[in-house]
């Protein structure tokens, strides 16, 4: 969507803004790699989840009406959500349910949303 059109859909972006989630996307993930490089774990931690959010943005950008088909958006008052509302947490939920992200081990899914809170 070209910037000015009117946004039909709550996962619509403007071009400009899923070109910035992309951009935004590799920064994150190479400032992660710098603090594991200078043993700055917590940092690498927070930018690696900024990183994932990123990337979750844009997949569900990308496959919004998939996601709304699935009936895994988030949603206020009934409504559907805007993309940019949306919490890192009901992204990973969504991302898991759409089997995005593997979920292994006893914890699974719910290690990662502890993940985001043990970040925020």
């Amino acid at each position: 969507m070209r910037r000015g059109m009117a946004q039909k859909n709550w996962f619509d972006l403007s071009e400009d803004d899923y070109n910035e989630l992309l951009r935004l996307s590799g920064v994150y993930r190479r400032d992660g790699t710098r603090c594991e490089t200078s043993k700055s774990y917590l940092a690498g931690c927070v930018i690696v989840g900024a990183a994932l959010e990123a990337q979750l943005l844009a997949m569900i950008h990308i496959y919004g009406s998939e996601v709304e088909a699935a009936g895994l958006t988030a949603k206020t008052k009934h409504e559907h959500k805007p993309i940019l509302k949306w919490t890192l947490n009901e992204m990973i939920k969504t991302a898991v349910a759409m089997k995005w992200l593997p979920v292994t081990g006893k914890r699974g899914a719910k290690g990662i949303g502890e993940y985001v809170q043990q970040v925020r």
